[in-house]
């Protein structure tokens, strides 16, 4: 079996990546509310490496790092609490 890689080339006819690229792909974006506790499991997408970005959707009231939440990745479980402030999480798989 033969496996034929696709170009993506740039504007300059440069080579901006290929198929045979390993990528990041988006699985979800949620909105989180301050101080909440959210929990979500990928199960359609077995045996794949997860990330998760946190995004604040409002300018920290405060000097110190408590509107940050914590996020936590487990095999393909995303866990994401605590923080005072409203915030998106960005899920990518590869």
């Amino acid at each position: 079996v033969q496996t034929c890689a696709l170009p993506i080339y740039g504007p300059n006819r440069e080579l901006w990546m290929d198929s045979s690229l390993v990528t990041w792909n988006l699985v979800g974006s949620y909105e989180i509310p301050a101080g909440a506790n959210v929990s979500g499991t990928v199960t359609e997408l077995p045996d794949r490496q997860f990330i998760a970005v946190q995004i604040p959707l409002e300018v920290p009231k405060v000097q110190d790092y408590t509107y940050e939440k914590n996020v936590s990745i487990s095999a393909n479980t995303v866990s994401v609490s605590g923080g005072n402030q409203k915030a998106a999480v960005v899920v990518l798989c590869r």
